[in-house]
């Protein structure tokens, strides 16, 4: 059997909080030019792209978004749903091709289920 030697993130060491801080930066300036450039879905855009990889950054910015515009919370809500189907269909992506597959069935059906919740979600706000 293989054997996997996990290590949880450790995110108040100094080095993963400049990584996240960079990540926050370089997210929260993305979206607000792609606001700036392409209008609301730049936004979607920007958030379809950051969520392939980290979904807390850019609910942060939208966070941040809304705080400072509350005409902007739906945007920012949409983008945030956005971000994690993106980062759900990332991960199954990788399960799919990685994993067994008794692991992969389980995974895309859980996923198509997350991703029909997703669609409903970005239509209902």
């Amino acid at each position: 059997p293989a054997k996997f030697d996990f290590k949880p993130k450790e995110h108040f060491e100094l080095g993963e909080a400049l990584r996240f801080g960079l990540l926050f930066g370089v997210i929260t300036f993305a979206a607000k030019a792609a606001q700036v450039y392409l209008g609301d879905s730049g936004v979607y855009l920007a958030g379809a792209i950051a969520g392939l990889t980290d979904v807390d950054a850019i609910a942060l910015s939208m966070a941040q978004l809304a705080r400072a515009d509350t005409a902007s919370a739906t945007l920012a809500s949409r983008t945030i749903v956005i971000a994690v189907a993106a980062n759900t269909v990332f991960k199954a992506g990788m399960v799919a091709f990685l994993g067994a597959p008794s692991l992969r069935r389980v995974i895309l059906a859980a996923s198509s289920v997350i991703l029909i919740a997703a669609a409903l979600a970005a239509w209902a706000i």
